[in-house]
């Protein structure tokens, strides 16, 4: 819950998920959705002066996150839980060497030496695509381009190989090259560590090419859910199916042009009473407009949605 304002909004709501040990779980969706309000909430990163987790838990291996004391919680982040944010030009100390940074990471949960921490920043460096790693370690964030910052930020995340690993957008700032690189850098990672990956994006062809289960997030709740074939194969909400047509298509029929979906996402502030997304859609019924939704079994095993219109017997 956030506060603006003298009131509170709910920017994440009946979020709940698991993520086994070695697999990746897509959380897409439109920007201010709640993605990655989820990912800060995961961490407890939160600002107390913005806001507050109100209820809930968060399990980390058996141990619950919300119930860690502040020494616990630094233990972890970093640690057990890496992260790489959306804009590492801001997460990164402007004042500290980027090789300063790596090796802070592992001196403060390896307990690494200073020698050991500059050569495995180094080989993180490299790892990740950083040309001449050696070179660039007592270079500073400003003398980096985006992307280079981007594989800094990447290289701190997997530095202690986390047990799970949040990624907000990892590959925004790469080109195509240089994004198939870090992508099957973190498959490889998962694969061999069994490290479990949260990959947050709005690139529906990463989310297909990385995942194996698919969150669809809507004004901070989830709409949807399901393993990523069944999901790309036949999505069930009409959010999801918008996001779908929505992708680029080089047919001809499209003329170039994307589709779109109609109106704008709700206020947090201000939240109609039925489904969230119904003054959008264009199935909505009455019922729609008067109801709220839950996370309903779909037919298919693990496939669930946010809809009256596809319960069984519905009009969708």
């Amino acid at each position: 819950m956030y506060y603006a304002r003298g009131r509170s909004v709910h920017a994440v709501d009946d979020v709940s998920f698991d993520v086994p040990a070695g697999s990746t779980m897509g959380l897409v969706g439109e920007s201010g959705c709640g993605k990655s309000a989820t990912a800060l909430s995961v961490m407890r990163m939160i600002p107390p002066t913005a806001g507050e987790i109100v209820s809930g838990s968060i399990l980390l291996q058996g141990a619950d996150v919300m119930r860690m004391s502040p020494k616990e919680l630094r233990r972890v982040r970093g640690g057990s839980i890496g992260f790489i944010p959306q804009d590492p030009l801001s997460s990164l100390n402007p004042l500290m060497t980027v090789g300063e940074q790596v090796a802070e990471v592992l001196q403060a949960h390896r307990n690494a030496s200073r020698s050991a921490a500059r050569r495995t920043a180094i080989e993180l460096l490299d790892r990740v695509g950083i040309p001449k790693a050696t070179d660039r370690l007592k270079d500073y964030p400003h003398q980096f381009s985006g992307g280079m910052r981007q594989r800094v930020a990447i290289a701190m995340a997997i530095a202690c190989d986390p047990v799970v690993l949040l990624a907000d957008e990892p590959t925004t700032a790469l080109d195509v090259t240089m994004q198939a690189q870090i992508l099957e850098l973190l498959k490889r990672l998962s694969a061999e560590n069994g490290m479990a990956i949260v990959l947050i994006t709005h690139d529906l062809g990463v989310a297909a090419n990385m995942c194996d289960s698919i969150r669809v997030m809507y004004a901070g709740q989830i709409v949807e859910e399901a393993e990523v074939d069944d999901f790309f194969y036949r999505p069930m909400t009409p959010y999801a199916r918008g996001l779908m047509a929505a992708l680029p298509s080089a047919a001809p029929s499209t003329n170039g042009r994307l589709n779109v979906i109609p109106g704008t996402p709700p206020s947090l502030a201000d939240l109609p009473a039925g489904c969230r997304f119904s003054a959008r859609c264009a199935h909505r019924h009455t019922v729609c407009q008067e109801t709220e939704q839950v996370l309903t079994q779909r037919d298919r095993p693990g496939h669930t949605a946010r809809c009256v219109g596809t319960d069984r017997g519905g009009w969708i």
